[in-house]
C-alpha cells in the first residue's frame, strides 16, 4: 500500500537520478604543493634582480639630484652675483669634507643658506680636487678644474659628475668610472 507521498517521493527521486550528473572539480593537495614550490622558485630568481634594480634606481636619483643641487649653486652664482659654496654637512650649518650624510649650499660673504639635503649616509658620496667645498664665482666659473663628485658601492664608481673650471657638469662614461675605480678604495677615504 503506497501513500500519495511516497509515491511523490519515488517520483522524485527518478527525477533527481535522471539528471545529468556534475563533475566534481577541485585541486588536490599534491597540486597545491607542486604550484607552490614553482612560484617559490620563481620569486628565488627574481629576488636578486629586483634588489639591483631597486639599487640602480636609487642610484640614479641620487645622481640627479646632486647634479640638481650644483647647477642651482652655480645658477644662483651667476643670477645674485655672489660666491655660493656646496660641500658636505656636517651639522645644520657647517661645511665639511664628507658628502655623505647630504650637502649645504650657502652664500659665502653672509653665510645664509640657501638649501641643505641630508642624506642617511647609507651611501658613499665622495669628492676630489675639490678643497672642502665646490665655490662657484658671481661669473659661475670654479676655481678648480676638473674636479670630481663621484658615488661608489662595493669598490666601485657608480656614478661621477666632473666639473670644469667653467663651472660645467659632465656625467663621465661607463668606461671613465671603471678606471677611476681605484678611488673607492678605502685607502682614498
Amino acid at each position: 500500500m503506497r501513500t500519495k507521498a511516497t509515491k511523490e517521493a519515488s517520483l522524485h527521486v527518478k527525477r533527481i537520478n535522471k539528471m545529468p550528473k556534475q563533475k566534481m572539480s577541485g585541486t588536490t593537495l599534491t597540486e597545491l604543493i607542486i604550484a607552490t614550490s614553482l612560484i617559490s622558485i620563481a620569486i628565488s630568481i627574481a629576488t636578486p634582480q629586483l634588489i639591483n634594480l631597486f639599487k640602480t634606481s636609487k642610484s640614479k636619483a641620487l645622481l640627479s639630484e646632486t647634479r640638481s643641487s650644483i647647477e642651482y649653486a652655480r645658477t644662483i652664482a651667476i643670477l645674485n652675483r655672489e660666491i655660493i659654496e656646496i660641500c658636505g654637512i656636517g651639522d645644520q650649518s657647517t661645511c665639511n669634507s664628507d658628502w655623505s650624510n647630504g650637502w649645504i649650499i650657502k652664500e659665502l660673504k653672509t653665510q645664509k643658506t640657501l638649501q641643505i639635503r641630508k642624506l642617511d649616509g647609507s651611501t658613499t658620496i665622495r669628492r676630489s680636487g675639490f678643497t672642502q667645498s665646490i665655490r662657484f664665482y658671481p661669473n659661475g666659473t670654479t676655481p678648480i678644474s676638473n674636479g670630481r663628485v663621484y658615488q661608489c658601492q662595493n669598490s666601485k664608481i657608480t656614478w661621477q659628475l666632473v666639473i670644469n673650471r667653467q663651472g660645467r657638469l659632465k656625467t663621465s662614461t661607463e668606461s671613465d668610472n671603471l678606471s677611476q675605480d681605484y678611488r673607492c678604495t678605502d685607502e682614498q677615504a
